[in-house]
């Protein structure tokens, strides 16, 4: 019986010393995979804003590998040490959020997808009539590949929200964390400074951008701008913990506060508030007035809720002092600029387009009202409802909330507006909380919060990585400042089951590796794509002809794109342009036609083009070009069909415009086309020259060519040059000159006249045996064109006709310094020197 004892008592320590060695390694895990996941965090975090925001395929496929990483450990955290999860209302919708736009891309008969939301299947059905099945199943979405590169970045930005909620819990990692946020901040608030103080324009002084670089790495400066706010939350932050530390027990007095100033206990405050008045100097030579306004809401509500504090009211000094160090380093780095800038912000007018955008939002968002449009489909579905006559495209419709209605209807909408509602509710728990000193940061946190929040009222900065992250990082760890009771007690936890634990975790590395694989076949496109249009802009440059060559290399590059994603519709629209310019080569200058051998190949075109439509079904170019080629090419009657559906889906579109001006035309209706064709060339004019050859030389209609050219004197030179080759139209032509006149006097008096406008009329009247006037205009277009030999000469000449030949002679020998050994120059100039008049102005010289 002892002996029975005495073997359990010594089974009894065994199974004690493996638990605790158990404990041990589990211990020792545990803090491993904290310090990797706070790792691969904070070089994420270092990464996004320098790598532009993250834009690019190549760097949103490193987000979507690191945050694939941190979710990955953290699981492998969960499984081996049987760490509970935060327990919080705010997992529902984010998760209900991701799965709605999953399940918008899920293939479902129509009858289904009808119940849901009929005006998608009708519309969807309206425009392919010739090619959509009853019995095809279709999406919610009118662009799956849209919500799935939307979808990628906000599974990015889950699962940092997700790790951070449970991972940083402990007021040091919290702090380390805004810290790590903070000098990032800086770093890419000091690259601001220094573009804009020696800065050549280009981002990082050798990457060309599409404006002067003023705005660090972000090529946009309002994305900037919410960046910068976020990271002036989080030095906020830091400085109100320094400032409770440091005044929790003693009054702010002013011998207290120039005596905690001159101690070394203050130097962290000074740094950090040196970060943020550089910070907001950044965001105001950026010259964002959306960041400025929303940095200033922000403040005063921050200053606002601080006051309601006892033990933050004598505090209000410290937003002084910083406001004029960011006032100090705003003289310096440019007041003149901004001040400029910001005056624009009385002219009501320029906010015209974002109001105009938002009004034509709301018939497709009530249309679309409860599922939305789908993720990520804005900029296919807009242009349809577009009212804005302008050539720009929107991909965005600079209002955060508005696109976020549109494509994710208010099931989406509410679903977000839940979330911000667990946010705030977590917020006013933890700025309550005078327990846990920690929970002082989240008057930081607000306030990035609230500045992008502001800011997204004017902007899309949310659909940046590098933003997006941030603002999920700060949500997450307000819900875990305001779940703390002390500084000691955090969050609770619900602990779930090792099986459960598991089951969730192959469903999420299901879910994440298709995100992998999917951001990976991006960049790989991308680069496809990014040689075929460096290979497109070199023939355009360059011109169409003998570019066999280059042509095979253009299509080959941009057929590998499309195939390594073939959802993509961009890719796909122009695979077919690039191969119709290739085949367009081969048209017979003198009938128009092509040959019997390529007419085949323009079938192949068409009929890949009908299958791309319903890839997206409301990308216009697709129907533009396909109702083009069966229109004017194949002669089938389907082709008047497409381009009017073209049309009606990007009825700003230059193309559209231009191709359904040409159906008027072919049907007889001269004034719709020239209602048509005097938008697309008041877009950007890349049809004006095709507009004026087909009025003059198709439709003798001269009078409609001039009109459409009247306010434009180089296109009214253009139509003058393309009348003067039928005596037919000479009266017309003299119209033209008489208005070119007119506008070129206005340019006159305006100061904003070319030369080349000038040379047009004075050679006009030189033709015209009208010296006088071809003289002054020659004059005029040689003080605009001072270093110019030739029109010396036409002056000259205008001058010998005009019997002036002793001033036509000082032309010309200006014309010979500036030109020596100008043949008709020098031969003038002889014929000149022999006249009797000139002979005795010599002689008269000479005495």
């Amino acid at each position: 019986m002892v002996t029975t004892d005495m073997a359990m008592v010594r089974q009894k320590r065994i199974n004690n010393d493996k638990s605790q060695r158990l404990s041990g390694l589990q211990a020792n895990f545990l803090r491993l995979s904290e310090q990797v996941i706070e790792i691969l965090l904070v070089s994420l975090l270092a990464f996004m804003p320098l790598a532009f925001g993250a834009v690019q395929s190549w760097s949103q496929e490193v987000v979507v590998i690191v945050s694939c990483c941190i979710l990955f450990v953290f699981l492998l955290r969960q499984l081996i040490c049987s760490q509970g999860f935060v327990s919080t209302w705010a997992y529902v919708p984010l998760a209900a959020f991701i799965f709605l736009a999953i399940f918008t891309i899920i293939p479902m008969p129509q009858n289904t997808v009808s119940a849901l939301s009929s005006q998608t299947v009708e519309l969807k059905t309206e425009l392919l009539t010739d090619t959509i099945k009853q019995s095809e199943n279709t999406t919610l979405s009118f662009y799956p590949y849209g919500t799935k590169s939307d979808l990628r970045v906000m599974l990015s930005a889950f699962a940092i929200f997700f790790v951070v909620l449970n991972v940083f819990k402990s007021s040091v990692q919290i702090k380390r964390l805004l810290k790590a946020i903070v000098i990032i901040g800086a770093v890419v608030a000091f690259l601001a400074i220094v573009q804009n103080i020696i800065g050549n324009g280009k981002i990082y002084g050798f990457i060309s951008s599409p404006r002067k670089a003023i705005s660090g790495p972000f090529v946009n400066h309002s994305h900037f701008g919410q960046f910068m706010n976020l990271s002036i939350g989080a030095a906020l932050s830091l400085i109100l913990l320094i400032l409770h530390r440091e005044f929790k027990e003693r009054q702010a007095t002013a011998a207290a506060v120039f005596e905690y100033f001159d101690s070394s206990r203050a130097k962290e405050l000074w740094l950090l508030a040196t970060m943020i008045s550089m910070s907001a100097a950044a965001i105001f030579v950026s010259l964002t007035r959306g960041g400025v306004i929303s940095m200033i809401i922000a403040m005063c509500i921050t200053v606002l809720l601080l006051s309601a504090r006892r033990a933050f009211r004598q505090h209000g000094w410290i937003v002084v002092i910083i406001a004029l160090a960011a006032l100090i380093c705003l003289l310096y780095t440019g007041f003149d600029t901004v001040y400029e800038r910001f005056a624009t912000l009385g002219a009501l007018d320029r906010y015209g387009t974002r109001l105009a955008i938002l009004k034509d939002m709301v018939e497709p968002t009530r249309r679309f009202a409860l599922f939305g449009t789908g993720l990520g489909s804005y900029a296919v579905v807009y242009p349809m409802f577009q009212s804005i006559y302008t050539a720009l495209r929107f991909s965005h419709a600079e209002n955060e909330y508005a696109q976020l209605l549109l494509e994710t209807g208010l099931t989406g909408f509410i679903l977000m507006l839940t979330f911000g509602a667990v946010v705030i509710v977590n917020f006013i728990k933890a700025i309550r909380n005078k327990k846990s000193e920690i929970n002082v940061s989240a008057y930081g946190l607000g306030f990035g919060l609230v500045a992008i929040l502001t800011h997204s009222v004017a902007d899309f900065g949310q659909h940046l990585p590098a933003n997006l992250t941030l603002t999920a990082i700060f949500c997450a760890l307000i819900i875990t400042l305001g779940k703390r009771s002390t500084d000691i007690q955090y969050a609770r936890s619900a602990r779930l089951s090792k099986p459960v634990i598991l089951v969730l975790s192959v469903i999420l590395v299901c879910i994440y590796g298709w995100a992998l694989a999917g951001s990976d076949k991006a960049r790989k496109a991308e680069n496809q794509w990014l040689k075929a249009w460096r290979l497109e802009a070199k023939l355009r440059a360059f011109g169409l002809e003998d570019s066999d060559n280059d042509f095979e290399k253009l299509i080959a590059y941009a057929t590998q794109a499309g195939q390594i994603q073939p959802d993509n519709i961009e890719y796909s629209y122009w695979v077919n342009v690039w191969k119709w310019w290739d085949i367009s080569r081969n048209i017979n200058p003198e009938t128009g036609e092509l040959p019997n051998e390529s007419i085949g190949m323009v079938y192949s075109i068409a009929d890949e083009l009908k299958e791309i439509r319903k890839i997206c079904p409301t990308f216009g170019p697709t129907y533009c070009l396909l109702g083009q080629l069966q229109k004017f090419v194949l002669f089938e009657p389907a082709g008047a069909d497409n381009i009017r559906k073209g049309f009606m889906l990007e009825p700003n579109d230059e193309v559209s415009l231009f191709t359904a001006g040409c159906l008027d035309i072919s049907e007889g209706k001269l004034i719709d086309s020239f209602e048509k064709f005097s938008k697309s060339v008041g877009l950007r004019g890349t049809f004006f020259e095709d507009i004026i050859r087909i009025y003059i030389e198709q439709e003798k209609r001269a009078d409609m060519a001039v009109e459409i050219a009247s306010n434009d004197t180089k296109r009214l030179r253009y139509v003058i040059r393309t009348l003067s080759k039928d005596d037919n139209f000479s009266d017309e032509k003299q119209i033209a000159y008489l208005k070119l006149v007119e506008l070129t006097e206005q340019k006159i008096l305006k100061n904003t006249v070319s030369a080349d406008d000038l040379v047009f009329i004075g050679d006009y009247y030189y033709n015209n045996h009208n010296g006088s006037s071809a003289i002054r205009y020659f004059s005029k277009a040689i003080d605009a064109d001072y270093g110019n030999p030739y029109l010396r000469f036409k002056l000259a000449r205008a001058l010998t006709d005009n019997g002036q030949a002793i001033e036509a002679m000082k032309q010309l020998r200006v014309c010979l310094k500036l030109k020596p050994k100008y043949r008709s120059a020098e031969n003038l100039l002889a014929e000149l020197s022999v006249r009797p008049e000139v002979i005795k102005h010599n002689i008269s010289e000479a005495q």
